[in-house]
């Protein structure tokens, strides 16, 4: 029997499952003692009735579970990833699958082309298309993330941000991009286009927004073009910037002491950069870099190695300052 939609989890089936494999030789035992083992946390046992099964199952949810059990740089995890393609490569479960895992090993260029080919055969699929948007992100092409998600129709359902994340980040990565070409006004666009909440995307605008980043890119577009009225008007939305949690400490209060800086609120922008330096003291490199920028030291060939952080927001803020003459920020 097909063993599609059965999911055993109760302790007290092994015993039954034990005596079967007694008499049978059948996978589909140890397949089902590994379910019930990996249910009450035994991993180890769990995972050793997968291995012994090898590479007889014919259902290729199988090798899809083993593969996510074991650490993507292991060449058997490849081979699992490669004979559930070889079993179900029109699924898109399966493809979608295969396409993460050859991110997760640092290979874009087949996760790319695993994701082209299921979107092109499920074209209607939304999970699908949004980690399509996501690989035109990450591989910095912005503009087709933005096209991508233009045309993507999100289910919404709770927690559904993944979309509309991808927009800020693929628009603002595109003001990156026009700030480094000197188009200031394409830049502003593109920032405008990142404060959007497209419907389409599964979720809708919260109550409170934190926009200090797109104000901070904007800030930086205004004073480019030296438009003194606009710089005023984004330098008081970030310093008049109220979050939700405000004992919550987040990236954008980095934006904040900066801006507070520039403007001569020292003693304040020093109390916010009590706040701010713990949030990321983990990052020995990345917290000499705030620190350099904030006070004005910064020096490229000194303080900026390749760094990169556990924060979204803080890396386009290096990105800026690598764009950037060290004074204007």
């Amino acid at each position: 029997d097909s063993p599609e939609m059965v999911f055993p989890s109760r302790a007290e089936m092994l015993k039954p499952l034990e005596w079967a494999a007694s008499v049978s030789s059948d996978w589909k035992i140890n397949w089902y003692k590994g379910l019930i083992l990996f249910s009450v946390g035994s991993k180890k046992q769990g995972l050793e009735c997968w291995q012994s099964c090898k590479t007889i199952p014919d259902f290729y949810p199988f090798y899809i579970a083993r593969a996510k059990l074991l650490e993507p740089k292991d060449p058997q995890a490849a081979s699992d990833v490669d004979r559930a393609l070889q079993l179900a490569g029109k699924d898109w479960r399966t493809g979608l699958f295969a396409s993460k895992f050859c991110l997760e090993r640092g290979d874009t260029l087949n996760a790319m082309q695993l994701i082209k080919d299921q979107v092109k055969a499920h074209p209607e699929n939304y999970s699908l298309s949004l980690h399509l948007a996501k690989m035109f992100e990450i591989t910095g092409n912005y503009e087709s993330c933005v096209n991508r998600l233009a045309k993507t129709e999100v289910l919404p359902n709770e927690g559904a941000t993944e979309g509309r994340d991808l927009w800020r980040n693929a628009n603002l990565g595109n003001a990156l991009e026009l700030v480094h070409k000197k188009q200031y006004q394409k830049a502003l666009a593109s920032i405008e286009k990142a404060r959007l909440w497209p419907e389409n995307l599964g979720v809708g605008r919260p109550y409170i927004v934190d926009e200090r980043l797109e104000d901070y890119f904007a800030l930086v577009c205004y004073q480019m073009l030296g438009n003194k009225t606009k710089s005023n008007e984004a330098i008081q939305k970030i310093e008049n910037f109220k979050p939700e949690s405000p004992q919550k400490v987040s990236e954008g209060d980095f934006i904040t002491a900066l801006v507070l800086k520039q403007n001569g609120k020292t003693a304040e922008a020093d109390q916010i950069m009590k706040l701010v330096v713990p949030r990321f003291a983990e990052q020995k490199q990345l917290v000499e870099w705030m620190n350099a920028v904030y006070s004005g030291t910064f020096h490229k060939e000194k303080n900026d190695t390749n760094i990169k952080s556990n924060s979204r927001e803080i890396d386009m803020i290096i990105n800026l300052q690598r764009i950037l003459d060290p004074e204007v920020i």
